[in-house]
């Protein structure tokens, strides 16, 4: 887990979730990050205000229609660490203690936003999904990132295939960017509904 040089400031604001807080998708996403990282965390993203966090809504979080928002202060008063990590403006929690901290996260003061966002949300029709993941994760590649093994099928999860990802409501049609030797697979997901983009599943992108 690659970390950066630098601080960010108690009144800073970090969106910890897309989406509401909820204890079993924290610590799912915790337990796999120690699976491949070796320490429990989760992804998180800081902003400086207001603009920014709905610029986030608008970017990397724009399949959720509600960000979860807190102070980097209340964090750090809960006696949780916050790491810069990866890319700016990721950052983890660290989750060392991993119950006793997620009940700690738990029980911060936090806000929701709704951010005006494209009309990018929804699922318009009844798909399955391919793979799970949760678009909240990202790593140094700036990607979101899940386990082959999280596919109903990982024979057909293929670098540069088009498939139906995520978690819940919160799907996209995604493009398979890579697998690597671990079974680490990273997903881009297209801009738009799932129903926008049906026509996509089962394709290649071109070489």
């Amino acid at each position: 887990m690659r970390i950066r040089r630098e601080d960010i400031a108690d009144s800073a604001l970090v969106v910890v979730r897309g989406g509401l807080l909820d204890l079993d998708t924290l610590r799912f996403d915790a337990i796999e990050a120690h699976r491949r990282f070796g320490e429990y965390g989760i992804s998180v993203f800081a902003a400086a205000g207001d603009d920014e966090v709905v610029a986030l809504g608008r970017d990397r979080l724009s399949r959720f229609e509600v960000l979860t928002v807190m102070t980097v202060g209340a964090i750090r008063s809960a006696g949780l660490h916050l790491r810069p990590t990866f890319r700016r403006p990721h950052y983890t929690i660290m989750l060392a203690r991993l119950d006793q901290d997620l009940a700690l996260l738990l029980g911060c003061e936090s806000g929701q936003t709704q951010p005006a966002l494209p009309a990018t949300r929804g699922v318009a029709v009844t798909i399955a999904i391919d793979i799970d993941v949760d678009w909240n994760e990202e790593d140094d590649t700036g990607l979101p990132w899940t386990f082959l093994d999280r596919a109903a099928d990982p024979a057909q999860i293929v670098p540069g295939t088009f498939v139906v990802a995520g978690r819940g409501t919160v799907l996209a049609v995604a493009e398979v960017v890579d697998i690597d030797v671990d079974g680490v697979v990273h997903l881009r997901a297209v801009p738009g509904t799932v129903a926008e983009n049906c026509h996509r599943l089962g394709q290649r992108r071109p070489a």
